[in-house]
């Protein structure tokens, strides 16, 4: 029997270079359930965009391969934060759902909204 699903995932990745405050990791982790880890954005940007991707990937169930291509990341990122909301009732009508990630620079914030199709 089919069931409509409606799952949530969110996660933020910081520089390894970095650290995140302990009264940040604590929200992220305990209020906000989100993943968190530190990757090497200045130096294995490839080898970030596959992590994040596969992260991904495990959290939509294998229907969303990447939305971190390989450009995604340089010497400047530093912070990464992504939303994912996999919609199965939603997406099998319209054949789309939406997902949200944000790169933050060492300059300025950069936000997408995507919608992604399956």
């Amino acid at each position: 029997m089919w069931l409509p699903t409606l799952s949530l995932a969110n996660s933020v990745w910081i520089d390894q270079s970095l650290s995140f405050e302990s009264s940040y990791k604590l929200v992220v982790d305990n209020v906000y359930k989100a993943a968190s880890d530190a990757v090497d954005f200045m130096n294995k940007a490839n080898e970030s965009a596959d992590l994040l991707n596969s992260w991904v990937e495990k959290e939509t169930h294998g229907l969303i391969k990447e939305i971190f291509p390989h450009i995604s990341f340089d010497i400047f990122t530093w912070l990464v934060y992504a939303h994912v909301v996999l919609d199965v009732l939603n997406s099998f009508f319209h054949n789309c759902h939406m997902s949200f990630f944000g790169i933050v620079y060492k300059s300025h914030i950069t936000k997408f909204s995507m919608p992604l199709t399956f």
